[in-house]
C-alpha cells in the first residue's frame, strides 16, 4: 500500500485527536506493521507523527488540569435513587 498525501492527512488527524496509533490505523484501514513501516521508511511521515503525538498529549494534559481546578459533575446515585450531582 502506498503513503498518500490523502493518508498521511488522515492518519496525523486521528493521531493527534487521540495519540492512538491502532485508531489513527483504522482510519485509513492499514495494519500498524504499515504505519511503522512507513513511519521508518519516510521522515515527513514520522516528523508528522510526532508533532501529531505531541499535540495529543498537549491536550490531554489539558484536560487533566481542567479535571484538576474546575472537577466534573458527576451524578450519585443511591439505592437506585439519584439524590445529587
Amino acid at each position: 500500500m502506498k503513503l498518500t498525501q490523502e493518508k498521511l492527512s488522515a492518519f496525523i488527524h486521528v493521531l493527534s485527536e487521540t495519540c492512538r496509533v491502532d485508531k489513527a490505523c483504522a482510519a485509513i484501514d492499514i495494519s500498524r506493521v504499515t504505519a511503522y513501516k512507513w513511519r521508518k521508511e519516510n521522515p515527513e511521515f514520522a516528523a508528522a507523527w510526532d508533532e501529531a503525538v505531541r499535540v495529543g498529549f498537549t491536550a490531554c494534559e489539558d484536560e487533566m488540569h481542567r479535571r484538576a481546578y474546575e472537577g466534573t459533575l458527576k451524578r450519585v446515585v443511591h439505592q437506585g435513587l439519584e439524590c445529587g450531582t
